[in-house]
């Protein structure tokens, strides 16, 4: 038999530093597994918020119904009730807290809606779909023809949006449809 010069010691070491990497490879996986499980549930708890936060805010706004003026003496419109309810699924809205930004002809501005600017719902709250509650908008300032644009705005920062359009024909103590 005819020998090499190879001792078995020298196989030995070969066998060991392979596994000393295995070991290393298995280590750095199962950081690197760690860390992905962490993110992913990280994302998931973000995702979950998000999405929660977005059905809040879908589900939680206004539908302008029907809009009116009342006709002062001197032929203009001074007074707007724009009547409001939740958009079906919606859950409870405070309408004290709702701020309206009018812009019309010769006027317009923010205003936040107040107790004494809410009527035909007992407080001020609209819980159901079928609440129907009536905002009174002061010193509008509306002639014939004019035209305003009125944005209603929840505490959730939803919009509803809504445009008011005088008839040219106006008596004096008449209510028209805007």
């Amino acid at each position: 038999m005819v020998t090499t010069g190879v001792s078995n010691d020298r196989r030995g070491q070969v066998g060991i530093g392979t596994l000393i990497i295995f070991i290393a490879m298995i280590l750095v996986a199962t950081i690197a597994a760690g860390a992905l499980i962490h993110t992913a549930g990280t994302l998931e708890s973000q995702a979950q918020a998000t999405g929660e936060e977005s059905a809040q805010q879908v589900s939680s706004g206004l539908v302008v119904f029907s809009s009116v003026g009342e006709v002062s003496d001197d032929g203009e419109i001074e007074t707007v009730e724009i009547t409001v309810g939740p958009t079906p699924g919606s859950g409870a809205i405070d309408l004290e807290s709702l701020v309206v930004d009018y812009t019309g002809a010769g006027s317009g501005g923010y205003e936040e809606v107040d107790a004494d600017d809410i009527h035909d719902i007992e407080g001020t709250v609209l819980r159901s779909g079928s609440d129907r509650a009536t905002i009174v908008l002061d010193d509008v300032e509306l002639e014939a023809g004019d035209d305003a644009h009125v944005t209603l705005m929840t505490s959730e920062g939803l919009e509803t949006s809504t445009e008011l359009v005088v008839p040219y024909d106006l008596e004096a103590g008449e209510t028209v449809s805007l």
